[in-house]
C-alpha cells in the first residue's frame, strides 16, 4: 500500500468491497486507505472501468477506522492468500482482490478482528 510505511499515522479505514463482474465473478476487495473511504471506493472503480470498460456492480461490504488498521488487514489477506484474484492487468491495490470466499465468513472475519 502507498501508505504503510508512513509510521506517523495513527488510523486508517480497513474496508472490504464486493464487486460483481459482468461475467458472474463476485470478487471482494480488502484494503486500508488513510483517506476518505468513499474516495478510495471511487478510484478503485475508476481504476477498474478503465481496463474493463464497465462498471461491475460494487458494494461496501465494511469500512472502519482503526488504529490497528495495518495488522487486521494483514491478517484477512494473509487468510485468504490461497483466494487471490488476478486481474489481467495492474492497478494500485490490484493484489489486494479474492475470490471464491463464502461473503458471510468474510465479514465474521473481519467484524471478530474490528470488535465491530
Amino acid at each position: 500500500m502507498f501508505f504503510k510505511a508512513n509510521s506517523q499515522l495513527q488510523s486508517g479505514t480497513v474496508y472490504i468491497i464486493k464487486m460483481v463482474l459482468d461475467c458472474g465473478t463476485v470478487i471482494y476487495k480488502i484494503g486500508i486507505t488513510a483517506r476518505k473511504f468513499e474516495d478510495r471506493l471511487a478510484e478503485i472503480v475508476i481504476d477498474v472501468f478503465k481496463h474493463l470498460r464497465y462498471i461491475p456492480r460494487t458494494t461496501a461490504k465494511r469500512f472502519t477506522s482503526s488504529t490497528n488498521y495495518e495488522h487486521v488487514e494483514t491478517e484477512l489477506l494473509s487468510m485468504y492468500k490461497d483466494k487471490k484474484y488476478t486481474w489481467g492487468f495492474t492497478f494500485g491495490g490490484c493484489t489486494e482482490f479474492i475470490c471464491d470466499v463464502d461473503e458471510e465468513e468474510l465479514l465474521a472475519e473481519y467484524d471478530k478482528r474490528m470488535k465491530v
